[in-house]
């Protein structure tokens, strides 16, 4: 993807449209480049979300707690908002640093508290460590709705955050809160289109020793859970259906949304052209596709 460098060229109005946001680092590699695409524009409230194209890393979703429900003690809590997922995905802070207590029970997901050894992540920097200043400003925190299963009540969590795991029914398979919303890329969406492969550094470089071929679909997590018990959550499975899998199991996948404020970048598109505000602003996000024009 070429590199623009103006934040005016965040690619605002046009569903599809791809880039690259943030930088992450799975284990010791070099950070690289996330590739994004544009799955949702809200032009009355100036933000749009990107969801990574590719699965980029394999960790759990939440660790075994220390205490309170068994099944949370043995296989992790499936509640996205005290999820170590959540937490470490909104995170800059350096490694071993990102993990603060969400609940009495809760517990990091180091070597003994996950399912899968190697994808244990206490230790590692927060998810936007690598994301510069300029990025993370571009971040804007918003409401993102989540239901909860009936150990929780079956109620809906107002959750406050910039980054997140799709929901089912943002990826059109489904489910999920009533204030939730299905992403426009994916309305009237196939099983099919729910299928994603995982960057090859995610599959080269985690410490699972079982990963799968980057050239093989992969099952990633979504933050729903099973709605019926207090440890699985929904994952999209490698043919784009729906299944479950226990919160400290290390084997899924890891697909980010980041919801991005235009507010100060909004970029005009008229067929291939592109009316740009300003030439002198700083960048971190790349168009695919070509622009012609002024």
């Amino acid at each position: 993807m070429p590199t623009i460098t103006q934040t005016s060229l965040i690619p605002f109005g046009q569903l599809h449209d791809t880039c690259y946001f943030g930088c992450h680092q799975v284990q010791s590699e070099e950070p690289w480049q996330i590739p994004c695409s544009v799955v949702h524009v809200d032009t009355n409230n100036q933000y749009l979300i990107l969801m990574s194209d590719l699965i980029v890393d394999f960790r759990p979703f939440d660790a075994k707690e220390s205490g309170g429900n068994s099944d949370r003690q043995s296989y992790g809590n499936n509640r996205w908002l005290y999820s170590n997922i959540r937490q470490w995905l909104n995170s800059s802070r350096g490694p071993g640093a990102w993990f603060e207590k969400q609940h009495s029970y809760d517990n990091p997901p180091n070597t003994s508290n996950v399912g899968t050894a190697g994808t244990e992540y206490q230790n590692r920097p927060g998810f936007l460590y690598y994301f510069t200043t300029e990025e993370r400003a571009l971040l804007k925190a918003s409401s993102i709705y989540t239901e909860t299963s009936s150990t929780d009540g079956s109620k809906i969590d107002n959750d406050t955050v910039s980054v997140f795991l799709p929901s089912t029914k943002n990826l059109g398979a489904g489910g999920g809160a009533s204030s939730d919303f299905v992403f426009q890329a994916y309305s009237g969406s196939s099983q099919e289109e729910r299928i994603a492969h995982a960057h090859r550094m995610a599959c080269e470089n985690t410490g699972w020793t079982g990963p799968p071929d980057y050239m093989s679909p992969v099952q990633y997590w979504t933050r729903s859970p099973n709605a019926s018990n207090s440890n699985n959550v929904q994952s999209v499975n490698t043919d784009g259906s729906l299944g479950d899998h226990k919160a400290y199991n290390g084997g899924n996948g890891v697909r980010p949304c980041f919801l991005i404020t235009t507010q100060g970048g909004h970029v005009s598109t008229l067929d291939s052209l592109m009316v740009l505000p300003s030439a002198s602003e700083i960048s971190y996000l790349s168009p695919v596709r070509t622009l012609t024009g002024p």
